[in-house]
């Protein structure tokens, strides 16, 4: 394949990208709950597949770790079903995780400043503070707000999407006027 027939297969691809990534941006956007739904849903299938083939490569495996290899097949798959059947009760209970996981980390660096305090040592505090006071303060907007923080979060997705699609459309359309 010459030069310029790959160029040609280059600009199409990316001009072709740029414009899913921009359909897919201005979908997650205008339907965040939908297209979280359907990533989810999509999501659910692959952890499916997974766990079934899991639990059949552990049931043909001999003896010795067929055990674990199963009990992971079988999460895999209840994982799968709770995102299929509940994909926004799934993504509502991260939410809930990822707002723990914060508000204890935010703990966790406000109190090491107060033991580091208390023993005398010196260092500077200031960025462990504000990293622990932001942590903390994310943690709790998103446990008291979790559907809109996945609305946000889609949102977000849906802007660099945009962005991407923007980026490849245009960047395809300079490929061809340069192979042109």
């Amino acid at each position: 394949m010459d030069l310029k027939k790959m160029m040609a297969e280059v600009w199409q691809n990316k001009l072709i990208f740029g414009i899913l990534a921009l359909i897919i941006g201005i979908i997650a956007i205008v339907y965040p709950g939908a297209t979280l739904g359907v990533i989810l849903i999509l999501l659910g299938v692959f952890a499916l597949l997974t766990g079934l083939s899991t639990v059949l490569n552990a049931a043909a495996m001999p003896k010795g770790n067929k055990t674990y290899k199963l009990l992971e097949g079988i999460l895999y798959i209840i994982l799968a079903l709770i995102m299929i059947i509940a994909p926004f009760v799934f993504a509502e209970v991260l939410a809930y995780i990822m707002a723990a996981f914060l508000i204890l980390l935010g703990l966790f660096q406000i109190f090491s400043l107060i033991f580091v305090a208390g023993t005398g040592a010196k260092g500077d505090s200031l960025f462990p503070l504000l990293t622990g006071i932001i942590a903390l303060a994310l943690g709790c907007v998103i446990a008291i707000f979790p559907g809109k923080t996945i609305e946000v979060a889609m949102w977000i997705i849906g802007l660099f999407l945009i962005i991407i699609g923007l980026i490849n459309l245009l960047g395809g359309l300079k490929l061809k006027k340069v192979i042109s």
